[in-house]
């Protein structure tokens, strides 16, 4: 079965599949500061200086060198692994 893709579809996957990682730091930092306002409600606290970050991206789509995170005061940079404890 195939699905036939109308303008709107293909105008949002070609967003998708366009958009630079730039772009995407405002929501990926929005998300962080709610989960932090979220923790500290309940008294944890995120160590910032320890958060890591891993993009999940298409085969042979770049990330570019100078993509970063700032967070609390901390640059996070992307990883090709992370540790989880």
């Amino acid at each position: 079965m195939s699905k036939v893709m109308n303008d709107t579809d293909t105008a949002h996957y070609k967003l998708l599949n366009t958009e630079s990682y730039q772009y995407r730091l405002p929501v990926v930092t929005a998300s962080f500061n709610c989960v932090k306002n979220l923790c500290e409600t309940h008294e944890l606290v995120i160590n910032s200086s320890k958060t890591q970050l891993i993009v999940f991206k298409p085969v042979g789509r770049r990330i570019p060198d100078e993509f970063h995170l700032s967070l609390d005061n901390c640059t996070v940079t992307p990883q090709k692994t992370v540790k989880s404890l």
